[in-house]
């Protein structure tokens, strides 16, 4: 249990350090978009990699994951591809709305071009507007190829939330372990509200869709381990602690070390990494948990389909 305590200790030190002044909270956006080929047909890998690189910049870095290229980064904003080819628009933290929607929106409409350039589209959709989610291959990427086989055996919409869905997703600040707390336990307890008033699903699986909140009813039968609310969220003792013993003793699926990534089934992070995690491994092992309010470089809000 020692080397446990000293990694919740370091989880938690990261969390303390993410810790902004009151008065100076920001906002980040991320907005993933499907893209398809102008006629509908699923769209390219070949095709989103070239769009992207067309949309970056001299001054971007380029990001490598397993040798391929799956986007870049920049002063105003990364540009990444999602697990099934999702081209996913997150801004540099902003700290008034119009700001930030003014970014996208330019960002929005380089996207287009560029995307036009070789024959693809942008939809602002919560689920994917023309193909059924088996139908739609994988990115050549390790962290997607062993979720997806992980998610097999844990749920029966694994498949669909990687390949067919799509969504809006909002950190916000916090200035202390207080305001983490509440504002973790507000996020979760809004975030029915959130989806339905975002619900953006008019087709599903290929179809037309009448059902409210799709993209929720289809995280909720993924993985227990780690979607939905917070363990622990509303106990008396909920706080950087108890979050960080709850992303380390469960299930990590794939570790990443040194950048390179491989499937680890039901391993945790507390077994796979040392006493002293550092800052690459602890915002790995955050990324790997889908809760509806998560800690990923602030409180991340999960529950808004992707929307125009």
């Amino acid at each position: 249990m020692a080397k446990l305590d000293e990694q919740i200790k370091t989880m938690a030190g990261y969390f303390a350090a993410d810790c902004e002044a009151d008065g100076r909270l920001s906002l980040v956006l991320e907005v993933e978009h499907f893209i398809t080929c102008s006629d509908g047909r699923a769209a390219d890998f070949a095709a989103v990699q070239a769009a992207m690189q067309d949309m970056q910049q001299q001054a971007d870095a380029p990001i490598i994951v397993d040798g391929t290229y799956m986007g870049y980064s920049g002063l105003a904003a990364s540009v990444t591809m999602g697990p099934a080819c999702q081209l996913c628009l997150t801004l540099a933290a902003q700290r008034d709305v119009q700001d930030m929607m003014d970014l996208y929106n330019r960002l929005y409409l380089q996207m287009g071009l560029a995307l036009a350039a070789h024959g693809l589209r942008a939809w602002a959709l919560g689920c994917h507007p023309t193909t059924r989610a088996e139908a739609l291959p994988l990115v050549p990427r390790t962290r997607d190829e062993a979720m997806d086989r992980y998610f097999k055996n844990t749920g029966s919409c694994g498949t669909q939330v990687m390949r067919g869905t799509a969504a809006t997703l909002l950190s916000i600040d916090y200035f202390d372990e207080m305001d983490f707390v509440r504002k973790m336990r507000v996020a979760s307890l809004l975030t029915p509200f959130f989806a339905l008033l975002c619900d953006n699903a008019p087709i599903y699986q290929g179809s037309r869709n009448s059902m409210c909140s799709v993209r929720t009813r289809i995280w909720q039968d993924v993985d227990t381990d780690r979607c939905g609310v917070p363990p622990r969220l509303m106990d008396p003792d909920f706080g950087f602690d108890a979050y960080a013993d709850t992303v380390l003793t469960r299930p990590l699926v794939v570790s990443c070390k040194g950048g390179h990534c491989k499937g680890v089934g039901r391993k945790t992070a507390q077994e796979i990494y040392g006493a002293r995690l550092d800052r690459c491994e602890i915002e790995h092992i955050l990324s790997m948990f889908f809760f509806d309010a998560r800690a990923n470089g602030g409180i991340e809000i999960r529950g808004a389909d992707c929307m125009p």
